[in-house]
């Protein structure tokens, strides 16, 4: 199925966004981990490759609750803070490590393959859970509108108790 899956047009689409093949696969498992819908997976995957074209780290939730369980044993519901921290050195930390992590954190998705080579062009750098329980994203350019989504989904969150 691997071999099937790589076509010419696939492999040229992995070159066009500097990915090579083990790279397609680790950012769509992280993807895969962050999008509860598929139509939002071509976003966060541009998102994603925003931030590793200007070299910022890619700051994904999901690779700190992939390093808490298997270095820790650790599972939460809310990244903090103090989750950041206790996984600074992990390889999978993409908050404190530049690029990708060395593996992927789950067997990604179709979907989530297909968004990483077939990205959405956009200008987004941030991206915030919404408070509608829709599980979709709020979506930023800048650093101060991110803080204003992040501010309101924080207390949302406190209001349901979830620390």
């Amino acid at each position: 199925e691997y071999d099937h899956f790589w076509t010419t047009e696939r492999i040229n689409a992995a070159k066009v966004n500097n990915l090579s093949k083990d790279d397609v696969f680790i950012l769509a498992s992280i993807v895969d981990k962050e999008a509860s819908h598929y139509d939002e997976m071509d976003i966060i995957a541009g998102l994603y490759l925003n931030r590793l074209k200007h070299n910022w780290p890619l700051a994904a939730d999901p690779t700190i609750l992939y390093a808490l369980k298997k270095e820790h044993g650790e599972i939460t519901r809310r990244v903090r803070n103090k989750h950041i921290q206790k996984t600074k050195h992990s390889p999978y930390n993409t908050y404190h490590q530049k690029g990708l992590p060395p593996l992927p954190i789950c067997i990604p998705s179709f979907q989530a393959l297909e968004s990483v080579l077939y990205p959405k062009k956009h200008n987004y750098m941030y991206m915030c859970a919404r408070t509608d329980n829709s599980e979709y994203h709020h979506f930023s350019i800048t650093h101060s509108e991110h803080k204003k989504y992040a501010k309101t989904f924080h207390r949302w969150l406190d209001s349901r108790k979830i620390y």
